[in-house]
């Protein structure tokens, strides 16, 4: 967990060893043995996930400027 720590604040994440990168449209997650893990700060408890990459679909407001 360190070096991943590390690699971030170094802007080198995508180099640690444990670190994979794929690009997708969509995902479905399993894994062996279980994993439990959180997603934006809430618990997923159930195996398979699956994810969608929705393009644009999120807003953010800073100060008046939406971008």
């Amino acid at each position: 967990m360190f070096q991943i720590v590390a690699n971030n604040l170094l802007d080198n994440f995508l180099e640690g060893e444990r670190v994979i990168f794929r690009q997708v449209s969509s995902l479905l997650l399993h894994s062996e043995p279980y994993m439990r893990f959180t997603l934006d700060g809430e618990v997923v408890d159930e195996e398979p996930v699956w994810f969608d990459v929705v393009p644009a679909d999120i807003k953010m407001y800073l100060g008046i400027s939406e971008f």
